[in-house]
C-alpha cells in the first residue's frame, strides 16, 4: 500500500505517505460520500504537502485505495491517482466534499 501511494507523490509528501498508510491501518479515516458512494478518507501534512487517500475496507485486512491526491482547500482534493471507474465530483481529477 506504501508503494502505491508514494508512487504518486512528491518527495517532499513521503513522511506524509507513511501516516497516512498508518491512519488506514489503524482505522482512522473519516467517513464521506463521494457521488453517492460511501468511503473514508485519511489525510496528513501541510499545505503544499498534502497527501489524501480515499478508501474503502472489503475486509478485516483488504482495503481498496479509490483515489489519492492532495487538498486544494479544505474541502477540494486534486486527485494523482483513481481506481479504474472512479470519478470525482467536481470533474474528471477532482473531489469537492461540498458537492452533493
Amino acid at each position: 500500500m506504501i508503494d502505491l501511494i508514494s508512487d504518486h507523490v512528491s518527495d517532499a509528501s513521503r513522511a506524509n505517505a507513511s501516516q497516512v498508510v498508518t491512519d488506514i491501518i489503524h482505522g482512522r479515516g473519516t467517513h464521506t460520500v463521494v457521488n453517492g458512494t460511501p468511503m473514508l478518507h485519511a489525510s496528513a501534512g501541510n499545505r503544499g504537502n498534502t497527501v489524501t487517500a480515499f478508501f474503502r475496507y472489503i475486509r478485516r485486512n483488504q482495503v481498496l485505495i479509490l483515489a489519492l491526491g492532495h487538498h486544494i482547500d479544505s474541502t477540494r482534493y486534486q486527485l494523482k491517482y483513481k481506481h479504474r471507474g472512479f470519478v470525482g465530483n467536481a470533474g474528471d481529477n477532482f473531489i469537492d466534499l461540498n458537492r452533493k
